[in-house]
């Protein structure tokens, strides 16, 4: 790895400027991290500040790299911001050279020193160098440098405000602002039972920012808030950490959102993705049954379906997030439950069901009129399984619709959806016939 010495420090605070104390939020308060499912967090914590009467300048650093500038707002007693500013430029090697363009630089390659006047930089690393004879040097794999000082720059984010205060001496502030970089989702286990599922939840936290946080008050906001832009997509790339045995988050209504908040503080370092545990329901009351939807997919599917409600066991609030299904250590597949109110009805799909074959033909279509039409379908159903079972067949009709004939009852799910509940006996098969005229 190369080796840029200076002989100023490299980590330098804007020249001239007072600063906020380091740190995140000290004993008195710490800080809270809420955070979005989307890429966005809010940030709120105390720090100290050291004030003079009159106009001043104040920088902060121990920032995020995704901080969202125009999010950012001071509080503090007695305290007015006149003006603000967002620096944060990521410093390389060749952006670094390049403010010592024309300067009288060292250049090592392995045991050899260059010295003379810096003429060039390039990205890929490459240096030319001008020696005091005139001679001209290409360092092409230079491997440490030594630069007579540094322009006033910062290698870190940055936060400088302009302030107005009566004020004098040692201050607390209120910092609020709204970061990229950070997000949670929901994931969930379930074990199947005979006619129940043993539901546990845990949810993943993800720290991109560029910062650290530690022993913060970590609050998750299940819900959408509008965005203006949209929010960058991020990637996973450490493994998950072991979940916790016992769920750990507090509930609560918060706007239009639901709002829960871990009962401890947690530490989240940049680049590390979190589990903590959430919802635990040992004794959910579900019902399981097959499907058949032939014009949209192939096979009979199973489903499990439950109401979240404090009767069926469970009655929380359910975030958005992925349902695993398992039974007797086997996985047995997975589906997305969506943002779920307490008593409403969750319909899952777990799998296809390897015994049961169904068909769907189109047996006949003519047009009976102009923009008129007649559909005849034939529906078959095997079962291989040793025991009966029922089957609800779903069909979608087109247009202005009437059904003329059907071989079994069927109900009107919605505007042009019919659904028939076909019992089919164990080794043996079934069929629904039925016709249609529909109006397009």
């Amino acid at each position: 790895m190369r080796k840029i010495l200076l002989l100023f420090p490299l980590a330098l605070l804007l020249l001239g400027l007072g600063t906020i104390s380091q740190g995140q939020g000290g004993a008195e308060e710490a800080v809270q991290l809420t955070i979005y499912s989307g890429d966005l967090a809010m940030v709120r914590e105390q720090r100290a500040v050291k004030l003079e009467p009159g106009e001043s300048l104040l920088s902060l650093q121990d920032l995020p790299e995704g901080l969202i500038p125009d999010s950012v707002y001071l509080e503090g007693e007695g305290l007015v911001v006149l003006e603000q500013e967002f620096v944060y430029e990521p410093l390389s090697e060749a952006a670094l050279l390049e403010q010592f363009i024309g300067a009288e630089i060292e250049v090592r390659e392995d045991e050899r020193v260059y010295r003379g006047k810096l003429l060039a930089a390039d990205a890929g690393g490459e240096v030319i160098l001008q020696e005091r004879t005139g001679e001209v040097q290409i360092i092409k794999v230079p491997t440490g440098f030594t630069l007579p000082g540094l322009p006033v720059l910062t290698t870190e984010p940055t936060l400088v405000w302009r302030v107005s205060t009566e004020l004098e001496g040692e201050q607390h502030i209120r910092l609020n602002y709204l970061t990229r970089g950070l997000s949670w989702s929901a994931g969930y286990t379930a074990q199947f039972g005979e006619d129940e599922l043993a539901l546990k939840s845990f949810v993943s936290v993800t720290n991109r920012s560029g910062l650290g946080y530690r022993n913060a008050q970590l609050r998750l906001v299940a819900g959408q808030p509008h965005r203006v832009t949209a929010p960058r997509e991020l990637g996973y790339a450490k493994a998950l950490e072991a979940m916790p045995a016992a769920p750990e988050f507090m509930e609560e209504a918060a706007f239009e959102y639901h709002l829960y908040t871990l009962d401890r503080p947690a530490t989240l370092e940049d680049g590390q993705t979190k589990q903590f545990a959430f919802i635990s329901a040992p004794h959910v009351k579900a019902e399981w049954r097959y499907t058949y939807e032939g014009q949209y997919r192939d096979g009979v599917w199973t489903e499990v379906e439950f109401t979240n409600s404090k009767e069926s066991g469970l009655g929380k609030p359910l975030p958005a997030g992925t349902v695993r299904f398992y039974q007797e250590g086997l996985f047995l597949g997975e589906d997305m439950i969506p943002h779920t109110p307490v008593d409403e009805k969750v319909t899952l799909t777990v799998g296809r069901a390897f015994d049961l074959v169904a068909e769907r033909v189109l047996v006949e279509q003519r047009r009976v009129a102009e923009g008129k039409y007649r559909d005849s379908v034939r529906i078959t159903l095997k079962n291989h399984k040793d025991k009966d079972v029922m089957i609800e067949v779903i069909e979608h009709l087109r247009g202005d619709w009437a059904v003329l004939q059907a071989s079994a009852e069927y109900r009107k799910v919605e505007a042009g959806t019919i659904a028939f509940t076909v019992p089919v006996e164990a080794g043996g098969e079934a069929q629904v016939t039925y016709t249609v005229e529909y109006q397009l």
